[in-house]
């Protein structure tokens, strides 16, 4: 919780100077790479670590998702985009620890942190492959020379 309450307040600035795209990559970076080292972490003191950095990755989809509906998207429109992430946003909690125990108990607790990465993986590439048209951050008038 603290590492995703750190991320708010470092990918919100990040994405307005570099950019929805870069941010939004650099997020799932580090989550991923926070993944895999919880995954082959020997000690509880390197976990609560490498879980404090995986939850400021964590963080970049939230802050910038929010950002690019309020970029892209204007009124009705813009609206129902923020339900979507609404409802993404109320229902990840619910089904995240069913699925967690489920891996966990096939695979282990490492195993969890194994498929946390692989998931950042993919949509690392997602992001790459279908977010070229956000590169730009938005910037105020008055910024652009």
């Amino acid at each position: 919780m603290a590492g995703f309450a750190v991320g708010q307040a470092i990918f919100g600035p990040l994405c307005d100077r570099f950019g929805r795209r870069p941010a939004l990559l650099a997020g799932c970076v580090v989550f991923t790479v926070a993944a895999f080292g919880c995954g082959i972490t020997s000690s509880i003191g390197s976990l609560v670590i490498w879980r404090f950095f995986q939850g400021i990755g964590a963080a970049a989809g939230p802050v910038i998702s929010f950002a690019i509906v309020r970029d892209l998207f204007v009124g009705t429109a813009a609206r129902k985009r923020f339900a979507y992430v609404g409802v993404v946003a109320t229902l990840a909690p619910i089904i995240a620890p069913t699925l967690g125990g489920l891996i966990s108990s096939w695979a282990g607790w490492r195993g969890v942190f194994y498929c946390l990465a692989l998931g950042g993986l993919l949509v690392g590439a997602i992001i790459v492959l279908s977010l070229d048209r956000i590169d730009c951050p938005s910037r105020p008038a008055s910024a652009i020379s």
